[in-house]
């Protein structure tokens, strides 16, 4: 489901631009690490300390902010 609403909104509707050379399945890789890392947060027992309405949301933004925009060409040269 998620690769059918990345393709949707990139592919079918442009409203971003699919990160990774225009593959759907490498930024839908990336989408699930983003995933996968909120549900660890989200299932950590550390509630007391941090909450987790604050935690989540944050960690996927920055998250998100790291594995999802596109590298400048002279970075993309140096880890090929």
């Amino acid at each position: 489901m998620g690769v059918g609403l990345i393709m949707l909104f990139s592919v079918v509707m442009g409203y971003f631009e699919v990160v990774g050379g225009g593959d759907v399945w490498a930024m839908a890789g990336r989408v699930g690490v983003i995933s996968l890392v909120a549900t660890v947060i989200e299932s950590l027992p550390i509630n007391k300390v941090v909450d987790d309405n604050l935690s989540v949301p944050l960690v996927a933004a920055v998250m998100g902010s790291l594995l999802l925009r596109e590298l400048p060409p002279t970075l993309r040269l140096f880890l090929q």
